[in-house]
């Protein structure tokens, strides 16, 4: 499974020191080098190394890639897999391994009983992040729903996949989706991360664990099902432009109309706690031109509770039996909304 990718690199390693040779020159491998770099190539390369094994490996005249199946003196030299089988479906192993589910497609199943198309927006307007999902056929809206606060394009995209796979359970389905982000998720990037621990390549955490963990639950409720991608904002006629043109109007429709949100009152409630001020904290909230509330405080134009140095240490006690921060962070939070002399 390995060596199908790892052929890819040996190939292009050795077209590089054949560029001065004759014409015509040929390059035998038993994996389909070809089939994998047309076919699957986009899903596991970025952009430059999928244009760089193209240019060296497809596009050059004097270079031709050969599937063979001549026994290969490499396949006697000792390897950290001896006991890999050396005959095999280069396009079928891989997604056997890497596919959320052995069975998912890439390419429309015939006369399923869902024909779904998904999309998420997430914008920035009036300093207000919106955020919405949307599942639709070719001419109807079956879900469209708000999320939270900061959700990005990629989560709302995902969010999107997960409830039209959640539609489809026991069905068969087709799901075109123009998000390269869910695409690559549920084919191949999912898997290997949920085998990596939710970890990168670089060893960190992932963006949106939760949503690829459930993804990839999702994906094995369908009967059959095959997610396509597709290309955004096309003017066709097609059933695939016009689902995909109804489901990025609906998602950004919803999103205009607003998310609700809970929006976090600064001023501090201080309860058990009465205001006893000094002569000097009087004359601070003077200067500080504060006003009283109704529970005698005194609170600055900027919203912040002037409080005895006492009050603040019963303050600090309690913020750090609730969230266990350091000194630093639970000073950095409590000067947002209370403070006092010393």
């Amino acid at each position: 499974m390995f060596a199908c990718r790892g052929s890819n690199g040996a190939a292009d390693s050795g077209s590089s020191k054949i560029d001065y040779g004759p014409k015509d020159s040929g390059i035998c491998t038993t994996h389909g080098n070809n089939c994998l770099l047309e076919r699957k190539g986009g899903h596991w390369l970025s952009p430059s190394r999928m244009w760089k094994y193209q240019v060296v490996l497809l596009e050059q005249d004097d270079v031709e890639l050969k599937t063979t199946a001549i026994v290969n003196p490499a396949m006697f030299l000792s390897t950290e897999n001896p006991t890999e089988k050396l005959e095999h479906d280069c396009l079928l192993t891989i997604e056997q391994v890497y596919s959320s589910r052995p069975d998912l497609k890439d390419e429309p199943l015939k006369d399923p009983d869902l024909e779904l198309f998904t999309d998420g927006s997430s914008f920035v307007q009036e300093g207000r992040r919106m955020a919405r999902d949307a599942v639709v056929t070719t001419d109807k809206v079956l879900e469209s729903g708000t999320l939270p606060a900061n959700t990005s394009a990629q989560k709302a995209e995902s969010v999107a996949l997960k409830q039209a796979l959640r539609m489809a359970e026991g069905k068969r389905v087709n799901i075109q989706t123009d998000s390269k982000y869910a695409f690559g998720v549920i084919h191949a990037h999912g898997a290997i991360w949920k085998e990596r621990g939710l970890l990168s390549a670089q060893g960190s955490p992932i963006r949106h664990k939760e949503e690829v963990l459930q993804l990839l639950q999702d994906v094995q409720k369908p009967k059959e099902v095959a997610v396509m991608h597709c290309k955004a904002h096309q003017f066709g006629q097609t059933a695939v432009n016009v689902g995909n043109r109804l489901a990025d109007k609906a998602a950004k429709e919803a999103a205009g109309q607003g998310i609700l949100a809970l929006v976090p009152v600064k001023q501090m409630k201080i309860p058990n706690l009465k205001a006893r001020y000094s002569k000097l904290d009087e004359q601070l909230a003077e200067h500080l031109k504060a006003s009283q509330n109704t529970e005698g405080w005194w609170v600055t134009p900027e919203n912040q509770v002037i409080v005895t140095p006492q009050v603040m240490l019963e303050l600090a006690k309690e913020k750090h039996e609730q969230t266990h921060w350091g000194v630093d962070a639970m000073v950095t939070s409590l000067r947002t909304s209370v403070m006092c002399l010393g």
